[in-house]
C-alpha cells in the first residue's frame, strides 16, 4: 500500500481509536494498521515516520516521548 494511503490509515485509526484516556501503542497501531490492509511488513519504524508525515501537516499527535505511554490524537 502507497504510504499516502498509509498515511491516511493512520489518521482514521488515531481518529476513531484514540484519545487521552485511549492511549494507543506501538504494537496495536502496527496491529489495526495491519488489519485495514497495511503493507503485512509495516513496522515501528515506518509509523514512525508516518505519526512525523501527519504531525508535519498539522495533526496534533501526543508521541510515547510526551506521555510515555503511546500515542493519540488531541482533539
Amino acid at each position: 500500500m502507497p504510504n499516502n494511503v498509509n498515511a491516511l490509515q493512520l489518521l482514521r485509526i488515531l481518529e476513531q481509536d484514540s484519545d487521552e484516556n485511549n492511549i494507543l501503542t506501538m504494537p496495536k497501531i502496527t496491529s489495526k494498521l495491519k488489519e485495514s490492509g497495511a503493507s503485512p511488513s509495516i513496522d515501528r519504524r515506518a509509523v514512525y515516520s508516518l505519526i512525523n508525515t501527519l504531525i508535519d501537516f498539522g495533526y496534533d499527535i501526543s508521541t510515547y516521548s510526551e506521555n510515555k505511554r503511546g500515542y493519540y490524537l488531541r482533539t
